[in-house]
């Protein structure tokens, strides 16, 4: 992955195995996806409150994690540096 694009990715409920029912619950970037979901994963990442910790740490203790799929590559001088992206309306619409 070239160190000149940045991702945009988003974290998928995994628990069901309907695809329709599937929900997109985060929407990130970063330089390098692969290593950015292993963060969220990571326990010590996880000891912060928040609606996603919470939910990565219920799918957790049910033996799942969440499933990443990334939705574009773009020139990193094109991306903001804040770390809250906005959500397509698309994406409104499956997050819960």
């Amino acid at each position: 992955m070239s160190s000149n694009s940045t991702y945009i990715y988003v974290l998928i409920e995994s628990r069901s195995f309907n695809e329709r029912f599937m929900q997109i619950r985060y929407v990130g970037k970063s330089n390098n996806p692969k290593d950015r979901l292993a963060d969220h994963l990571n326990p010590s990442q996880l000891k912060e409150k928040s609606r996603k910790n919470n939910w990565i740490k219920s799918l957790k203790a049910d033996g799942f994690k969440p499933e990443m799929e990334i939705c574009a590559k773009v020139p990193e001088m094109m991306m903001p540096e804040s770390r809250g992206l906005p959500m397509a309306p698309q994406a409104k619409r499956r997050a819960r």
